[in-house]
């Protein structure tokens, strides 16, 4: 699992009451990568957006999670977090909502909504949409709005940890997959393929036979084919190519 710090090499994003976006956020992913005891890894801060990208693709698995912490900033009276997942993805939007009522409930900061990439002034977000894992921009709550800024200061870190921490204790289709399957299914999630019982019986082994002809790499034992050996050959295919 990593968290990656918003405007980071030698930016500072929105700055209001004192302080900046960086600095805040920056205090929150070291604390909560103190508190996660090794199992969260904190992307470096000193790297801007492009590295920052090209790091996470050559250290992260596509079955990891992403976030990334940022601070909204509007008129003083302007309050509440917001998810961002990649836009189009039925996973990416129900992890999405999951995580945003988690660090809501943890933090008491009220959740604005739960929105797709492509809904912001940018058009899309290349932390969520260029990276390998599961990927969300999460806006902890507004740097403009001192009861905003005092809450997050005081509770951000556990409402993150509480959102890694769900993908720790998730009975996930996922804890179940084979190694050979697990980065090709990862893909398939993202994109919004169906999730089911990697193990479950999709097709017959005359399917599987005909699979090998086709030049599918996959054992040619006579058995029906499961979910997670057609999300692989999809995969081989480019079904769930970016």
């Amino acid at each position: 699992m990593y968290l990656s710090v918003g405007h980071s090499g030698n930016k500072v994003g929105a700055v209001a009451n004192g302080t900046t976006e960086f600095q805040e956020c920056a205090k929150i992913a070291e604390t909560v990568v103190e508190q996660a005891h090794g199992t969260i890894t904190l992307v470096p801060t000193t790297l801007d957006i492009l590295p920052r990208i090209k790091w996470i693709n050559e250290h992260a698995k596509e079955s990891d999670v992403l976030i990334e912490l940022h601070m909204d900033s509007a008129s003083p009276t302007a309050r509440g977090a917001t998810v961002f997942y990649y836009a189009g993805s039925e996973v990416g939007q129900r992890e999405g909502q999951r995580i945003g009522k988690l660090y809501s409930d943890a933090t008491g900061i009220k959740l604005r909504g739960i929105l797709g990439d492509t809904n912001t002034r940018h058009g899309r977000l290349g932390i969520v949409r260029d990276t390998k894992p599961l990927a969300f921009l999460v806006e902890l709550g507004f740097i403009s709005n001192v009861d905003d800024l005092a809450l997050v200061r005081e509770k951000a870190a556990k409402g993150v940890l509480a959102m890694f921490d769900s993908h720790k204790t998730e009975e996930a289709p996922q804890d179940r997959i084979a190694d050979w399957a697990l980065d090709a299914f990862s893909r398939a999630q993202k994109k919004g393929f169906t999730s089911q019982n990697p193990l479950d019986v999709v097709g017959t082994a005359r399917l599987r036979a005909s699979l090998v002809k086709a030049g599918f790499s996959i054992t040619d034992n006579q058995q029906p084919v499961t979910y997670q050996e057609l999300v692989v050959v999809l995969d081989r295919a480019g079904r769930f190519n970016p």
